[in-house]
This record gives structure tokens, C-alpha cells and sequence, in this order.
């Protein structure tokens, strides 16, 4: 007697793995369920796949992404955890999604028997039909969001990155207790999540910071109260650039993930 292997889903609780992939706009990457997909086929949804025996939640949604999509990614905070059960298809999934961000690639379809179409969309975009288990995500993720908006906002995409140049009018031995008083005033911006990084130009002549914030005009607002300002010790020059590239450990910060 031949016994057929047993499948996850079907005759034991599978466990998938499912990501809210977000760019620096807001937008959303859904893909829509092929003629091959294990079930929900036409179905537009957040991308994942099976966990195999053995293999991290997140680094089954790398995999995944890389395999299906050809896309590097980095796997945030959990967003959910649900029961994907399908009654006239005779499965069952758990599956906790996670709220990520492309770090390198661009999105395209590899398996297309799997997978039909992909996009990126704005919240009030989503196509239709989803599947079930995205409807639960699309709804979760849009209980994280401020009332009224389409995009994560508290330190969101949005962020546009500075190199901040302070260059001293003076020595700096004759800065003398203002150092104090300008460190303090620079931990208000790690508070906010608006500084990175911090510290003094060698030789001594000026100092750097590595900041994020809204806008140019809002990030030299902040730096209006600085003591060295004030007091008239140091002139200050905001330098926007675009981190493309970045250590992985970095991502949260330069994505706004955090």
C-alpha cells in the first residue's frame, strides 16, 4: 500500500508566515494568487509562504520574498497572529504577519503559475477580492495608523536624512560648559527618534550629526534652541541626503520602522 506524504494545512495545522511590506511613500505590496497558489487563487494578498521544519519565522519570510519575488528584506515588528482557516478547502493555517521593508531589489514575479500580478498600492487603493487573512491584515494595519491618515507617520517613511555640520567660531577649549549644555540639548533629538549619531570633527573644529526629521526647515527649528546657537558659538549647515545603502541593523531607523 502507497500512503500519500501528508501535507501542512490539509492534515496537520500549517504554519505560514505573511509580510505587510511598506515603501518610503506609504504604499503597500500585495501580490494576487495564481492558477498554482495552495488555495484563495485570484485572490489579491500581503505576500508570505510555509515556515519549514527548522527555519526561524523570520527568516522563512526572507526566503520566501527572495524565492518569490527576488527581494532582500527586513522583518519588523509582528503585526498579528491569525487563524487561516478555510472551510470549503478543507485548511488551516496559523499565521502571524510582520510589518517590513524592501532593503534591496525590486519586486518581480518569479513563480508566475504561483503568482499573476504584483503592485504597490495606496491604502485607499487596495484591490479586490483579498483573501481572507490580508482583509484581517489590511484591517490590523490600519488600527496602527493615526486617525485620518494613509501612512505611518510617527516616524515614518516620510523622514528625509541630514548630515548636520556645527562648525565652532570659536576654539573649543573655549566652549567650555556649553559642551555640557549642547549634550543635553542633543538627547532631546535621540528622544524625539530624530538623532542617530553624534560627535565631534577631528580636529576639533566642528562637530556632526546624523538626524532624520519631517523636513529641512523643521529639523534647523529644533537646532535654533541649541546652545551653541544661542549663544552665538557655532554656525550650523543641514546636508539632505538619501540612504540607499545601510548596515541591516540600521534598518528600523532608516526606514521608520521603529
Amino acid at each position: 500500500m502507497r500512503f500519500r506524504p501528508m501535507k501542512a494545512g490539509v492534515d496537520f495545522v500549517g504554519v505560514g508566515v505573511g509580510a505587510v511590506i511598506v515603501d518610503p511613500r506609504g504604499r503597500l505590496f500585495l501580490a494576487k494568487r495564481g492558477e498554482k497558489a495552495k488555495n484563495e487563487r485570484g485572490c489579491w494578498e500581503f505576500p508570505g509562504g510555509s515556515v519549514e521544519f527548522g527555519e526561524t519565522l523570520a527568516d522563512g519570510l526572507k526566503r520566501e520574498m527572495q524565492e518569490e519575488y527576488g527581494i532582500e528584506i527586513s522583518v519588523g515588528k509582528l503585526l498579528d497572529v491569525i487563524d487561516h482557516i478555510l472551510p470549503r478547502e478543507g485548511q488551516h493555517w496559523v499565521s502571524p504577519t510582520y510589518i517590513c521593508k524592501v532593503v534591496s531589489g525590486e519586486p518581480r514575479i518569479i513563480e508566475p503559475k504561483k503568482c499573476a500580478e504584483i503592485g504597490w498600492f495606496a491604502l485607499d487603493e487596495i484591490p479586490e477580492p483579498l483573501s481572507v487573512i490580508s482583509r484581517e491584515n489590511l484591517q490590523h494595519y490600519r488600527s496602527t495608523l493615526p486617525a485620518n491618515s494613509a501612512t505611518p507617520s510617527t516616524k515614518a517613511a516620510s523622514m528625509k536624512h541630514f548630515l548636520v555640520h556645527i562648525q565652532y567660531k570659536v576654539p573649543v577649549e573655549q566652549l567650555g560648559d556649553t559642551v555640557r549644555q549642547h549634550r543635553e540639548f542633543l538627547q532631546m533629538g535621540y528622544e524625539r527618534g530624530w538623532l542617530l549619531m553624534s560627535g565631534p570633527r577631528e580636529p576639533k573644529t566642528a562637530g556632526i550629526v546624523v538626524a532624520r526629521a519631517p523636513s529641512r526647515e523643521e529639523l534647523a527649528g529644533f537646532f535654533e534652541n541649541d546652545p551653541y546657537k544661542v549663544m552665538g558659538l557655532a554656525d550650523h549647515e543641514f546636508t539632505e541626503f538619501d540612504p540607499v545603502k545601510f548596515q541591516p541593523f540600521l534598518t528600523d531607523w532608516v526606514t521608520g520602522l521603529e
